[in-house]
């Protein structure tokens, strides 16, 4: 179908993925281009030293230029190794905090948003109260779901299921499924957040005089979760997106500009107006969604 026969359906959307997602995807997409590319440059170093002869007790200035303080403590090639596969998992630990920031970034929103879009959750009675009849008051205040929000976005995963749950009904499979990865994720993320990758609780028992053993998260492992968080977010994404925000977000867009069209003598005008403000975020929208959107607004 043509961008210009394309018709607003508030509970229908043209695209496939909400704005939250295409945020999270891009922060995804990023972080994977930062993980793959040390992964590159890491096989790369490790082809040149066995092409150049290096072996565990090769000195490392002949293959490295270190200050000479920094190559006596790692000593040699193997000293070196030890200290760098350390530095890797330290930094896949770090991409787990990320991938775990991202994450609970995108549920904070897409969860906000459903809730906006279809207020009547709090209540149990779905669509019985459109979120773009409440933007027209003023809104819905924050502070009438800020509980339901933070028990979907905080605490144990297992905790923020059954929260998401009971505010919306059911969640995805993957989302189910998914619990002992994300719980697994969740404890990487809070070690590194608060206890410089080490267990909690062991890391403040002041009886302790030494070093703890970090956390260790394996490449391959990284790049599992790396999967399956993407694969839970596009299902959220779909689910909320299906169920509960429609065509939200163009009305939200709306009501943001139709302050400035007040003063526009017909709704023709009305629509070439906001067809150039939108469209501008939005290219798959023509003149008959906008005629559709602007309809809808006027009779909430």
């Amino acid at each position: 179908m043509s961008r210009s026969q394309v018709k607003f359906d508030r509970w229908g959307h043209i695209h496939t993925h909400t704005w939250p997602f295409q945020v999270y995807k891009q922060y995804n997409e990023e972080l994977s281009r930062f993980i793959w590319a040390s992964e590159a440059a890491s096989q790369f170093t490790f082809k040149a030293l066995k092409r150049d002869g290096a072996e565990n007790g090769s000195d490392l200035s002949e293959f490295f230029t270190l200050p000479a303080h920094r190559i006596s403590t790692m000593k040699d090639i193997k000293g070196w190794t030890d200290i760098y596969n350390e530095s890797q998992n330290w930094m896949r630990l770090n991409c787990i905090m990320a991938l775990s920031s991202n994450l609970e970034t995108f549920f904070t929103s897409i969860v906000s948003l459903a809730i906006e879009s279809n207020p009547g959750v709090l209540l149990g009675t779905p669509k019985r109260i459109d979120g773009g009849g409440l933007l027209k008051l003023g809104g819905l205040d924050k502070k009438y779901y800020v509980q339901n929000l933070e028990a979907c976005c905080s605490g144990s995963w297992s905790a923020r299921l059954a929260a998401f749950v009971r505010l919306f009904g059911d969640a995805p499979d993957s989302y189910k499924n998914g619990m002992k990865a994300l719980e697994r994720i969740g404890r990487l993320r809070n070690n590194l957040g608060h206890a410089f990758g080490r267990d909690i609780d062991a890391s403040r028992d002041f009886t302790i005089n030494s070093k703890l053993t970090t956390d260790r998260i394996q490449f391959k492992t990284l790049i599992r979760y790396l999967e399956l968080a993407y694969g839970i977010v596009n299902d959220v994404d779909s689910f909320l997106l299906n169920r509960h925000i429609g065509e939200f977000q163009a009305i939200v867009a709306y009501h943001k500009y139709s302050e400035s069209f007040s003063k526009l003598a017909s709704d023709v005008e009305r629509i070439a107006a906001f067809k150039r403000y939108y469209g501008t975020q939005d290219q798959a929208i023509g003149k008959e969604f906008c005629r559709g959107l602007i309809a809808y607004y006027k009779g909430l």
